[in-house]
């Protein structure tokens, strides 16, 4: 699995065959299929463990100081993750592994990287520092704005003249501080929910 997701992180996951892997490791191909009966199979597994270590980098950032403060570092760290894993990146979120029920492990990562998220805004509002409702909205808000920042930067698609002009980290930080604005609670508003 160590090739295959060296493969992926180097060429991308259609690089990626299970008879050329079993053949440069010197392993039969009925031998390959032991382990994985398919290549979604293997990239499946190889996607896990690029979940689990986005999780464990957003993770350290989620339990840092304050939400409200820390929220913006934890999109950062997200969207740097993404930039500096691109390939890994992509294959996480590849539809065919996405598929409902297709890799329930794949399903169950992507699952923990969100609940960490929701965590963050269900602290933030239980300190007062973001607006109540359900915690799900904001955070669902915060994601999409980290993996579309994320996405753009991958497949170079930030490189629009206008925005050409602006490092990509400008470009990130004022993505992510408007889902700080989108989700601060303003000083002596009513909640809502």
């Amino acid at each position: 699995m160590a090739k295959a997701e060296a493969m992926v992180r180097e060429e991308g996951h259609d690089a990626v065959s299970l008879r050329p892997l079993a053949a440069s490791l010197g392993v039969s191909h009925v031998a390959a299929l032991h382990h994985f009966a398919t290549r979604d199979a293997l990239l499946a597994a190889v996607a896990v463990r690029g979940f689990d270590e986005l999780i464990t980098v957003v993770g350290a950032v989620a339990r840092g100081d304050r939400p409200s403060h820390g929220f913006r570092r934890l999109g950062e760290a997200y969207v740097a993750w993404a930039s500096a894993n691109a390939n890994l990146y992509k294959l996480m979120f590849a539809s065919r592994l996405r598929a409902a029920g297709a890799h329930p492990d794949v399903e169950a990562r992507a699952n923990a990287l969100f609940e960490l998220v929701v965590g963050v805004v269900a602290r933030g509002q239980a300190a007062g520092d973001m607006r109540a409702g359900p915690p799900e909205e904001d955070a669902f808000f915060a994601w999409a704005t980290a993996h579309g920042a994320a996405l753009l930067l991958v497949d170079e698609q930030a490189r629009l003249a206008s925005l050409a002009r602006r490092p990509a980290r400008d470009l990130v930080a004022a993505a992510l501080d408007g889902v700080g604005r989108g989700t601060r609670r303003e000083r002596g508003s009513k909640r809502r929910g």
